[in-house]
C-alpha cells in the first residue's frame, strides 16, 4: 500500500513536472511569435518610410525644383553600399525624366543644355545632374538673384545698351570661375536660361513607382508638363 502511494506520487510528480514544461514551451512560443511579429512590423514601417521618401514626389503637379530634388536624392542614394537595417543599398534606383518636344518649345525651340528628350538618373549616369550642377555654380558665382536679373535684361546685353557689370556689379563668371565677357557671356546666360525654365516647369508622374522584389523603391517616371 505504502509502495502504491509512492508510486502514485512520483506519477504526480511527474505530470506536474510536465505541466510545468508545457506551459512555459509554450509561453516561449508566444514570446517568440510575439517578438517576431514585432521585429517585422518594425521592419514594415522602416521599409515604407523609406518609400515614402521617394514616392512623396509621386503626384501631377511637381515643380522643376522639386524634380532636381528628387534628382539629387536617387543620385545619392546610388552611391551608397551595404544593408542598414531593411534598407539594401545595393539595390538601384533609376529616375526617368522626359522633357519632350514641350519643353524645347517653351525654351523657344532651341536646346543647348538639355538636349535630349529623356534623361535618366541611374547609379551609371549622371549627366542630367551635371547640367544642373553647371548652373549651380554659374548662380553660385554670380548669386542666384544676379542671374534671374540677367536673363531679365538679356535682350539689352545683346544690342549692348547695358552692361553685365551694370546689373550684377562685378564681372560675369562662367562655372569654372573664369571671367566671360561678350558673345561667350551671352551664350552662357542663354544656356542658363534653359535651366532656369527647368526650375519653375511642371512635371507629372507618367508611370506608378516600381519595386524591388523585397519591396523597396526601384524606379520613377515623370515627364514635363508645362
Amino acid at each position: 500500500m505504502e509502495n502504491a502511494s509512492k508510486a502514485l506520487l512520483i506519477a504526480g510528480g511527474v505530470l506536474i513536472g510536465l505541466l510545468v514544461i508545457s506551459a512555459l514551451l509554450l509561453m516561449f512560443n508566444q514570446v517568440s511569435d510575439y517578438n517576431k511579429e514585432q521585429t517585422n512590423t518594425k521592419a514594415t514601417i522602416q521599409l515604407a518610410d523609406f518609400n515614402q521618401e521617394y514616392t512623396r514626389y509621386a503626384r501631377d503637379k511637381l515643380q522643376g525644383v522639386d524634380m532636381i530634388s528628387l534628382a539629387n536624392k536617387v543620385a545619392d542614394y546610388n552611391t551608397r553600399s551595404g544593408t542598414v537595417g531593411e534598407i539594401d543599398y545595393d539595390l538601384p534606383i533609376t529616375l526617368t525624366i522626359v522633357l519632350g518636344d514641350k519643353f524645347k518649345n517653351k525654351c523657344g525651340g532651341t536646346l543647348n543644355y538639355f538636349t535630349k528628350s529623356t534623361y535618366e538618373i541611374s547609379r551609371t549616369n549622371k549627366e542630367f545632374l551635371n547640367i544642373v550642377e553647371k548652373n549651380r555654380k554659374l548662380e553660385s558665382n554670380n548669386t542666384l538673384n544676379g542671374m534671374k536679373q540677367l536673363i531679365t535684361y538679356l535682350d539689352s546685353i545683346k544690342d549692348g545698351s547695358i552692361r553685365i557689370e551694370e546689373i550684377i556689379g562685378k564681372q560675369f563668371k562662367d562655372e569654372n570661375g573664369n571671367t566671360l565677357s561678350g558673345a561667350e557671356a551671352v551664350k552662357t546666360i542663354q544656356n542658363y536660361e534653359e535651366y532656369s525654365v527647368l526650375k519653375t516647369s511642371t512635371f507629372k508622374i507618367s508611370e506608378e513607382p516600381q519595386y524591388h522584389d523585397k519591396g523597396q523603391i526601384k524606379s520613377m517616371k515623370f515627364e514635363f508638363v508645362k
